[in-house]
């Protein structure tokens, strides 16, 4: 299910990692799943973090790349909750 109006957000970014956070809107979460996908839409990396993590950071990415992110929230139901994708780009290596 898309939750429209669950906004999430890239925190700190650098030349190897993006960091993407998210508002606990599900107030019985089990855990979230975070996606790291290409612009293209291929998956590069899935993770899964607890119910009561609201930021999650992705290591040793390619310099000066763009990437996209979502997570996904699952309740403990079983129910799961998709947020929209945003886009983050690692910084320009160099001097």
């Amino acid at each position: 299910m898309q939750l429209d109006d669950w906004i999430t957000s890239v925190g700190k970014t650098t030349e190897y990692t993006v960091k993407i956070c998210w508002p606990l809107i599900l107030k019985n979460a089990s855990h979230y799943i975070v996606f790291l996908k290409t612009t293209s839409g291929d998956v590069l990396e899935v993770n899964i973090v607890s119910g009561n993590t609201a930021c999650h950071v992705f290591y040793r990415l390619s310099l000066y790349t763009e990437y996209r992110l979502n997570v996904v929230g699952v309740d403990d139901g079983g129910t799961a909750y998709k947020s929209p994708e945003v886009a983050a780009k690692t910084h320009e290596g160099g001097t």
